[in-house]
Formats: C-alpha cells, structure tokens, sequence
C-alpha cells in the first residue's frame, strides 16, 4: 500500500473513481464509490474522491463539506485546490456583477490552507476570440449578442476586402492579421495567441449567442477545475424557417491554458488538446449559439461546400484513418446531394470509429440515407441492421429504418419502426438533425399509414408534423396527397398550393394541385398550374403533358400556342406536336404560322396522312383547292380507309370544277362510311349540278 507524505493511505478505488471522473464517466464514478464505500465507509480518501464528484458534478458546496472530513491527502490537498480556485472565481464573479456570495468569501480563506500550491493563472476574464473574412453582413449581429459577457473580442482577419476590420474596431476589438493558408487550426490558434483572458469563447462571425445564455455561461467560468465546456449549437438549414435545425455541441468555452490549442486544418477542435493535459470538459446547459451559415443561399453563395471537401480531402491524404474527418466528408457531401460519395466517405467512415464513438450514430444514418436517396432501399435497411449490431441504433436509426421499410414496401415492419423511433426521446449529446425529433418522424410514420390506407390517422401526423414546421415541404405535400386519396379535393388543392414555394418540392406540390384542379374539372386553373410548375422546371415534361392536355381542354388557344413555343424552346417537338401546335394557330387566324408548323411536320413524316390531311384543310380555308386536294391525295395513299379524307378531297375537288372526281371521291367516302351524312348531301348535290 502506498501512502501520502501525511501517511494517509491512497484507496485504488478513489483513483479510479478519479479516472473516470476525468474520463467525463461520472455515473461509472458513483457506482464505483458506492460500492467502495459500502466496504470502507469512513476512509478519507474515499471522501475527498466523493468531494471531487460533487465537485465535477457541479455540487461545490457538497463538495466542500465532504473536504472537511477528507484527511490531508494528495487527493485531498488537489480538491483543496479545486475548491479555492472555485471560490476564488466565485468572488471574483461576484464583484463583476455586483451580487454578493457570502459562502465563496466564508470558505476561501481556510481552504486555501490545505491546496497543493499558490494559485496561478484562475479568473474569470473571457476572451471571445473570432476569425473572419468578409463578414461585415453578419458582424454586427455576432458582437452584438456577446459584448454583455466578455470582457475581450480578438477578432483575427485573413484576408477581407470588406468593412469587417472597421466594424470590429467599432467594438474595442483586438485586431489580428493571419495569411489565410487552407488550415482554420493555425489561424484560430493565432487568435487564442492575441487573448489575455482566462477563458476563450469560441465564436464565429455567421453566429450569435442567445440572450438567456450569459447565466449559464457565468456559472462555467467559476469551474476552472474544467476544461472546457460544450455548448450546443443551432444550426439553421432552411432560408424560410427555423425550425429546420442541426444540432451538436462542440466545446466552444475553454480554459486558455498552457498548451490548449485547435488541431485539424477544418472541423478544427480543442478537445485533444484538452485530454492531452487532463483537462475534463462538460456539457453546458443553459447556453446555445445559433449558426446562420448552413441556410442554403449563405452556402451557395459562400460556396462552403466545396471548400469544405476540398480541405477535408487534403487532411484526410495525410490522416486516412481519421473516422471524424471521415464522417465531415459524409456529411459535406450530404449538404451537396452527392450520395454516391455520402456512401463512400461513411464506409470509410465505419471501418475507423471506436466503440461508443459519439459521432455512430449519424454516421450510420448518413450512410443508410444515401443508400435509400440512391434507391437502395434494400442496402439502407442492411446498414440499419448493421449500426444496431455495432452498438449505434437509436432515433436516427429507427428513422432511416421506417423510412427504407417504406421504401420497399413494407408497410407492418416500417410501422413497427416509426413507433419505435416515436418512442425515442433525442439524447442530450446527440448530433444530428433536430427535425427528426420534432416533426420528421411524424411524417414517415404518416406516409406509412397513408400506404396502409389509414388515412384520418396519416392526416393527423402530417398535421402534427406542421404545427411544429408550417412551411416544410415534405409534410405539406404529404398531407395534400393523402388528402387527394381520401378524396377530400377542395382541402387537396389547397395543400398542394400551400406548399408550392417549397425549394425542393414546389413543382411536385403545383402538379398536384393541377391534378386536382383538372379532376375538378377547373381545367383553366389546372393549365395556369401545370404552366407554372412547368416555369419552375422547364425539363419536367409531365408537367408540360399536364398543361397541353389543361388548356386543350378548355381550349384557351393562346396558352396552347404558349405552351407549344415553350416546350420548343427545350426540346424537338415531334410531327404529331407541329400538327397540333398548326392547328390551334390555325383556330386563330394565324395562317401563316401554322403552315410553317404543318410543313416542318412533314419534313419529319412524310408519310403521316395526318398531317396533310390537316395541312389540307388550312389551305381549303385559304382557297389554295388545287394544294389542298393534292396533299389530300398523298393523305389518302396512306390511309385510304379514311372517310373524312375522302369528303375533303371531293369537296376540294367539287371548288375547282371537277365534278366526276368529286363524285367518286364522295361516293368512295360512302363505302367506307354508309351513315356519313354530310357526304350523303355534297354527293346529292354534285349529282344535282351534273344532271
């Protein structure tokens, strides 16, 4: 047994109970004190180990009663130290903000007769420390929402041509300059070299920091015994809600410790640092950062995507066995809908990650979801079996699973797990897209039920799904379509309109709002929609289908010929198009266009007797006979059972005098059609004039 210099025995369970404190395994820490000190109850080592576990659990006060009667120990005097320098940041805490702690200024004193050494290098100045290149659109926004907390803004630049130094020097920042060289590690580690406080918040220019977040903050910075602390951020992923969000929580407050540093040239991080020097972090409650840069018009227009997988590649040529880097590949490719590479980048991904890897389970989902956006459906639901078997299932997998069930098919089995996911609460840590949790899941599980045909019970998801995100496509479509089954149109057509500026759906959700339109026979307000779904994708051409067809039917002339010139303008029209695009310019008096229509569907099909039938009667209207009745003939050469064909040629016939052939062609007209009136008429007539 080994024993301190005080001669006060060392317990092995304290010291372990001390790893896994620090290990950020505090449930394992209890149980194994408990244990412990079932067999040993008053041992003094066993206590300061105690006082440690409050103290990490954020329970100083307990903490300090347990020191009491904690010896005078190595662990003792290192939780004598923990707890002074606590203290000491509570009083300091308590001056800044003007409210008095009467328990930091009563215990101060006698612990830090029992610390291991002087303290050094404790407080509460936090620098909040920036990188940015043309930022002046967000910055403003940014130091804004945290010149109430810190006592410090370093604002690092790399190279702007806007107004962004300016503006931060309009907030008393500290202004640094970094050749941007493809490495976020080197140019943030720059900034941290500029502070002075004790801590550095980490934020970002395209960020804020919530108004209710500065208490919870205030209650890190006196824990110095922490590293750092992860605070969750919100990612807005749609530029027309916010209810659109995916979530993590990286450590962005940290200790500015001797040796704390970012490594990674992208998706940088300071937690290795961190665990290098023993440093435990936490999750911090109560703090959130919103992230205004994943909105799809800020990635475009920033063209972060391919920046992104452009330094991801690099860093990943020298770490290939990075499963981190790995997975912010996956997920890069995911916001640039490249699921053949999303399905890569994850294999790769799974081959690296450790047991219990935080990052699983979305890695898995990435991978499952670009198999079934591959349509793979059957593969994606192997991957979800997989990510159970190594330990990742959860609410993303039971999400991926019901939506590849639903996929192939499978109504009972996807339902099966769409409740399970359901009955799943989203973890603490977990990161992942929010929208699961909050109205996705809901969806899936609709779409499920619709399949089914339960569709009063698919209707109330969809619309449990939209009271938490009223303008998400998916669910709005949804709901209209399972409307437009339950035969429920008035209420369908509405959906389908509400949904119509959805980015990704838009066109789809117009279709089917024509589709309804047209069933209730508003078929002009069925081609106006088909018209409008077909401006928003000019290459849908079941859109162009639905409008031709729309404004047949009502025959609105002009929005035939509109459509006709619109699909021309994309595509070769074919013979049967020049025909009736002719014919509806002929309907209008324009003549010669339509003879321009049915002469180039000729020089397609030379043989198609439709269209010189057609091209015929345009020119009998402009009393060319001699034309007509040619192209009438070469009509009838190839469908001579056409009846109509023989009418018109006996009347072009009987216009240029020649009565005999007019006869026969009427008389002809006859055998193939005995009842054809109006040919029993001209024959009767012609027979007439002969007489």
């Amino acid at each position: 047994m080994r024993h301190s210099l005080s001669d006060e025995p060392i317990h092995p369970a304290a010291e372990q109970i001390e790893q896994l404190i620090h290990g950020g395994k505090a449930s394992e820490a209890q149980i194994l004190l408990q244990q412990a000190q079932a067999q040993d109850p008053q041992h003094t080592d066993l206590r300061a180990a105690e006082g440690l576990l409050h103290a990490y659990l954020g329970q100083e006060d307990q903490a300090i009663e347990h020191l009491e009667h904690a010896g005078h120990g190595p662990r003792a005097r290192r939780l004598a130290k923990l707890l002074s320098e606590h203290l000491l940041c509570r009083q300091q805490m308590a001056a800044k903000t003007g409210r008095r702690d009467g328990v930091a200024h009563l215990k101060l004193a006698k612990i830090r007769l029992s610390a291991d050494r002087p303290l050094e290098n404790v407080g509460i100045a936090v620098s909040a420390c920036l990188i940015v290149k043309n930022e002046a659109k967000n910055l403003p926004r940014c130091l804004n929402s945290i010149k109430g907390f810190v006592d410090e803004i370093v604002v690092v630049d790399t190279g702007s041509t806007d107004d962004s130094v300016e503006i931060a020097e309009g907030y008393g920042a500290k202004i640094g300059h970094f050749a941007w060289n493809d490495d976020f590690s080197a140019a943030r580690n720059h900034a941290l070299s500029l502070a002075t406080g004790h801590w550095a918040l980490w934020i970002d220019a395209d960020e804020e920091l919530t108004p209710d977040s500065c208490q919870a903050l205030r209650r890190a910075v006196v824990r110095p015994h922490f590293g750092g602390y992860a605070i969750e951020i919100v990612n807005f992923t749609d530029d027309r809600s916010d209810a659109a969000q995916y979530v993590h929580k990286p450590i962005r407050l940290f200790r500015l410790a001797p040796g704390v540093r970012f490594s990674g040239k992208i998706h940088e991080q300071v937690s290795p640092s961190l665990s290098e020097k023993n440093l435990p972090w936490a999750y911090l409650d109560g703090a959130r950062i919103l992230h205004y840069g994943y909105r799809p018009t800020e990635m475009v227009e920033r063209g972060k995507v391919q920046r992104t997988v452009k330094l991801l590649k690099k860093e990943l040529a020298e770490n290939p066995e990075n499963a981190f880097q790995w997975f912010n590949l996956a997920n890069a490719h995911t916001a640039a809908n490249d699921f053949a590479q999303v399905e890569r980048a994850s294999a790769e991904c799974v081959k690296f990650l450790a047991p219990g890897d935080s990052i699983g389970p979305l890695v898995y989902q990435l991978w499952s979801n670009s198999l079934l956006k591959l349509n793979k459906p059957g593969e994606a639901a192997r991957v979800c079996d997989l990510a159970d078997k190594k330990g990742f299932g959860g609410i993303l997998n039971e999400f991926e699973r019901a939506n590849a069930l639903l996929a192939l098919g499978l109504v009972e089995e996807g339902l099966e797990a769409a409740n399970r996911c359901l009955a799943l609460d989203w973890p603490k840590d977990m990161t992942g897209d929010l929208g699961i949790a909050e109205f996705k899941r809901y969806i899936v599980r609709g779409q499920l039920l619709a399949l089914k045909g339960d569709f009063s019970e698919a209707i109330g998801m969809f619309e449990r799904a939209l009271r938490a995100n009223p303008h998400y496509g998916p669910a709005l479509y949804s709901l209209a379509a399972t409307l437009e089954k339950a035969d429920r149109l008035e209420e369908a057509l509405d959906g389908f309109l509400s949904g119509k500026e959805d980015p990704s759906l838009g066109a789809l959700c117009l279709r089917g709002a024509a589709r309804v339109a047209m069933t209730l026979r508003l078929s002009k307000r069925s081609a106006e929609l088909y018209r409008e779904a077909w401006l928003r994708d000019d290459r849908d051409q079941d859109a162009w289908v639905g409008w031709i067809q729309a404004a047949d039917a009502c025959r609105d002339l002009p929005m035939i010929v509109e459509a006709y010139e619109a699909y021309s303008a994309h595509f070769k029209p074919t013979a049967d198009i020049f025909i009736n695009w002719g014919r509806a310019l002929d309907e209008m008096g324009e003549f010669e266009r339509a003879r321009a229509c049915f002469s180039r569907a000729i020089e397609q099909e030379p043989l198609n007797a439709n269209v010189r039938f057609n091209f015929g009667d345009l020119l009998y209207k402009l009393e060319e006979f001699g034309e007509a009745a040619e192209l009438y003939q070469t009509g009838l050469q190839q469908d001579p059972l056409n009846a109509s064909g023989w009418f018109v040629l006996g009347n072009a016939l009987a216009r240029l005098g020649v009565i005999e052939g007019a006869r026969m062609s009427y008389q002809q007209a006859l055998r193939i059609r005995p009842d054809y009136p109006e040919a029993i008429h001209n024959l009767a007539t012609i027979c007439e004039i002969a007489a």
